[in-house]
């Protein structure tokens, strides 16, 4: 933007177009200059070239904490994904860990079932053969 405000000034701006023009002709010794090669540009003024310092300082500053502030919330956006996915896992772990005690009960309790119904049977077996023993006996004795 700069090198077009210099070829603007030394050349001048065209009043038809609005645009710099693309010559600058000295008729005295038919001079005709085509271009300007702008290889350095200062400030002359103190104050200007330290207020353009920090200017250009603060300017730098605010993109770099701008680019940090993006960082830190990428950052946080991960970190809460990555919780959310532990939390997830977690509760899925409980829920099967609750499955299979629910499973393990269930099974405890057809064990015992069994095993009470082969207790009720050996014990009725058991009455029914003694039962008989007495019958014999009491045929026996009679």
């Amino acid at each position: 933007h700069s090198s077009s405000l210099v070829q603007a000034a030394v050349f001048g701006i065209d009043a038809s177009t609005k645009e710099p023009k693309k010559t600058l002709r000295f008729p005295a010794n038919r001079l005709v200059v085509t271009s300007v090669d702008v290889q350095d540009m200062s400030v002359l003024d103190e104050k200007t070239r330290i207020a353009l310092q920090q200017s250009v300082k603060r300017a730098i500053q605010n993109t770099t904490e701008a680019q940090e502030a993006v960082a830190r919330q990428e950052a946080q956006v991960r970190q809460q994904q990555a919780h959310g996915l532990l939390d997830r896992q977690v509760i899925g772990d409980k829920a099967a860990a609750e499955r299979q005690r629910k499973d393990l009960i269930e099974l405890e309790a057809a064990s015992a079932a069994i095993a009470g119904s082969g207790v009720a049977k050996a014990e009725a077996r058991a009455r029914s053969e003694a039962s008989v023993i007495e019958a014999e006996a009491t045929v026996k004795l009679a």
